[in-house]
């Protein structure tokens, strides 16, 4: 059983190691995305005004959080499964154990 949970920890451990900073990525991003945002609310008469449509829309393809979050999403598709099937391996493991101690 022992094994099992370090085997879980060394997951779940490498899952915050490799997930954290895509999600801190991902944060920073939508932070970004949230001052563009209000930059083009607060001045949506003068791009109107001068016709800067074009310039605006890149501003906000820019911020995309489209690969930030797949990055981050898939970090955290894989280690799920695995962490899963860790955990049900060791219940699994203990249920046949236990069947033979009451034998």
């Amino acid at each position: 059983m022992a094994g099992i949970i370090l085997v879980v920890a060394f997951l779940v451990f490498g899952n915050m190691r490799m997930g954290y900073p895509r999600f801190g990525t991902v944060q920073k991003r939508l932070d970004r995305l949230n001052g563009v945002t209000r930059e083009f609310l607060s001045s949506v008469r003068v791009v109107r005004a001068f016709r800067a449509e074009e310039e605006e829309r890149e501003k906000f393809e820019e911020v995309s959080l489209a690969r930030a979050n797949t990055a981050a999403l898939r970090t955290m598709a894989v280690f799920s499964p695995f962490i899963s099937l860790t955990v049900n391996f060791g219940i699994v493991l203990l249920w046949i154990s236990g069947s033979f101690m009451t034998l």
